[in-house]
């Protein structure tokens, strides 16, 4: 599948399809039809969303890219119109959007202070058509291992919005491994990502 950001290899293959069935289109105009499929108004806004991409967002200190979606299913970094704000967003429209495809920001760091501790990972959300969007926090062993995962899911609108995941620390923990992701269409944001200790009876 194709994101936005094939619009002009859409639009040679558009113009090549329709001259086979004798139809002839200049490119100017499949231009124009692949921005319409794409939910602009026009090729010159296709084309200004397509230049401001063009350079990846920053990441947070600290923090990777992850996710198997295709090459340019999803962008992540941080939010330059919302300092301090992370930003996951699919580039295709949601209707052509495989669920099984994700992407996100990750990231690690070392177990050994929190084992036998309960830890909660917390944040704030804000999802604009999120398909399946979440935080989530797992737990590696020294092999790779994974020991626990547990996310909190997001769906939908909703503006800022408080989400955490609360999780014992087992002694054989090596890694723990968080961050934000995306599955499926829409845009996700999060901001005040913070793990502390927890009395075990949280829930």
């Amino acid at each position: 599948m194709h994101s936005f950001l094939d619009a002009k290899q859409m639009a040679r293959a558009l113009r090549q399809g329709l001259a086979d069935r004798q139809l002839e289109l200049s490119h100017s105009d499949c231009l124009e039809l692949v921005a319409l499929q794409f939910g602009f108004a026009d090729w010159n806004r296709l084309a200004a969303r397509i230049n401001a991409e063009a350079q990846p967002p920053a990441l947070p200190a600290g923090w990777t890219l992850t996710g198997i979606g295709r090459g340019n299913a999803y962008r992540a970094g941080l939010d330059p119109d919302l300092p301090g704000a992370m930003h996951v967003a699919s580039t295709s429209p949601n209707d052509i959007v495989d669920v099984d495809e994700f992407g996100g920001l990750m990231r690690t760091i070392p177990a050994a202070p929190w084992r036998g501790k309960t830890v909660r990972l917390g944040a704030e959300l804000m999802g604009k058509a999120v398909e399946r969007g979440a935080i989530w926090l797992k737990l590696d062993a020294a092999d790779g291992r994974p020991i626990n995962v547990a996310n909190n899911p997001a769906r939908g609108d909703f503006g800022w919005t408080g989400s955490e995941v609360v999780m014992a620390v087992p002694e054989t923990a090596a890694l723990i491994r968080y961050g934000l992701q995306l599955a499926g269409g829409g845009e996700i944001w999060a901001r005040g990502f913070r793990l502390e200790e927890v009395v075990p009876t949280v829930a």
